[in-house]
């Protein structure tokens, strides 16, 4: 079985004038070079809900055509500038309220981010990767990281529900999707960041693995 890893982080917006996905992503591919998993793309977003509108539909068209047949998982990273450690969201929720303008200026308040199928903004996708389990190795490995399911109300959490959903309706069971809200590097280094991000991809490449394993014996 062969995981291929979509692997996304933000470029600057409002009050953070330098975001530290950015810098990950960049060098995310030469990090990870020789390592058990890497990215097989890789984007810098704008923080603009239409910009992660027209990629993950660009993108998603493109991943049918180069990977018809393997597993995707699609890595979502952006900052938290209140943050102290590292935390995976388990969860968005249908909810878009930007206070604060994205890039184009766009402001919201608890507007639907899918509007399909009558979804209310109560409505709220998880991710089918096991988090708790790659918690535990990710603490048992000495990273400061926690769960979380609340990941906000602003672009990131307006990516990560569009992923989910994309995910679950486009992927055909192979595509997963995952958020990971970091730190600035001077709470957490950039060193420790971009080696959480590889062990991260490494431990869901394993977790997916086995999963598959588990399904060929039942079959």
């Amino acid at each position: 079985m062969v995981v291929r890893f979509v692997v996304t982080g933000f470029g600057r917006f409002s009050g953070v004038a330098s975001n530290p996905t950015e810098w990950l992503v960049d060098n995310l591919p030469e990090y990870t070079r020789g390592r058990q998993s890497g990215p097989n793309i890789c984007a810098v977003l704008r923080v603009a809900a239409s910009d992660v509108d027209k990629w993950l539909e660009a993108t998603g068209e493109r991943i049918k055509e180069l990977y018809p047949e393997d597993v995707v998982v699609w890595l979502h990273l952006g900052v938290d500038p209140g943050g102290k450690c590292l935390a995976i969201e388990q969860q968005a929720i249908n909810c878009a309220t930007f206070i604060n303008p994205d890039e184009d200026g766009c402001t919201f308040i608890n507007r639907s981010i899918d509007e399909s199928n009558g979804l209310s903004t109560d409505a709220h996708l998880c991710t089918d990767i096991d988090v708790k389990s790659l918690l535990d190795e990710l603490q048992q490995r000495g990273f400061m990281a926690t769960c979380s399911e609340d990941a906000g109300r602003f672009v990131c959490n307006w990516i990560y529900f569009k992923s989910l959903r994309q995910a679950m309706m486009a992927g055909n069971g192979k595509w997963h999707s995952l958020f990971i809200h970091v730190p600035y590097f001077s709470r957490v280094p950039e060193k420790v960041q971009m080696e959480f991000v590889s062990t991260v991809m490494d431990s869901i490449a394993e977790q997916l693995a086995s999963r598959c394993d588990v399904s060929e014996v039942a079959a």
